[in-house]
């Protein structure tokens, strides 16, 4: 990386190593780089520019986004309001990013916090004059006790989740706190009462949880 990539773009501030930063080492097999906004965006120019375009080729479906996705070698690809992105986000205590490459309008959006659970796709509809986009009518379904019970339990991936049922309602703890969820479908689930956040929504299996793009084992 710092031979092919930080170098050759000017990124210097943009490292591997984790001084000075929260100890969080479990995080570290899966990259871990300390950038800049400035940094990011030379990254996101080149990409513009046709440089590391193999990254961009899809690779995998990603099946439970709200939208069709596919996969690259770590961007996923997918058509937003119409215009063709590619991108990744992500969060965890302590820190909110996401970089949105927009090929045909030569166009990128960077947003870094220095909080979790920050929501950039406001953000994002503002750059592409989207109007506000109002709440999915999408009911609850009701789910009977005995249904509810079925999915308590502890299930497990780059952190653990537990499910468990609270004052007659379904509930999931996960880093960041707990938070009621709602049937909308089958196996579909979500955290957000009002369906406006993509992200919210997740799978529920007898044997796994299905949370974006990962598969947590009960």
């Amino acid at each position: 990386m710092q031979e092919q990539v930080f170098n050759p773009l000017g990124m210097k501030a943009s490292t591997f190593r984790s001084e000075g930063l929260a100890e969080d080492s479990r995080h570290l097999p899966a990259g871990y780089i300390r950038t800049s906004a400035n940094d990011l965006a030379q990254f996101a120019i080149a990409m513009l520019n046709g440089r590391f375009r193999e990254i961009t080729t899809p690779r995998i479906e990603v099946p439970n986004e709200l939208e069709p996705a596919q996969y690259g070698y770590g961007l996923f690809i997918e058509t937003y309001h119409g215009v063709p992105t590619w991108w990744h986000a992500g969060d965890m205590p302590g820190f909110t990013a996401m970089l949105r490459i927009l090929p045909t309008r030569h166009e990128a959006l960077i947003v870094l916090a220095n909080k979790q659970g920050v929501r950039p796709d406001p953000i994002l509809d503002a750059l592409l004059q989207v109007p506000a986009q109002p709440p999915i009518s999408q009911p609850a379904i009701a789910m009977s006790a005995a249904e509810m019970q079925s999915y308590v339990g502890r299930y497990v991936n780059r952190f653990p989740i537990e499910i468990f049922v609270r004052d007659g309602r379904l509930w999931i703890k996960r880093p960041g706190g707990e938070f009621a969820l709602e049937k909308i479908g089958e196996h579909r689930f979500t955290t957000d009462p009002k369906r406006a956040f993509r992200p919210a929504e997740l799978e529920i299996y007898p044997d796994y949880v299905n949370m974006w793009v990962w598969a947590f084992a009960r």
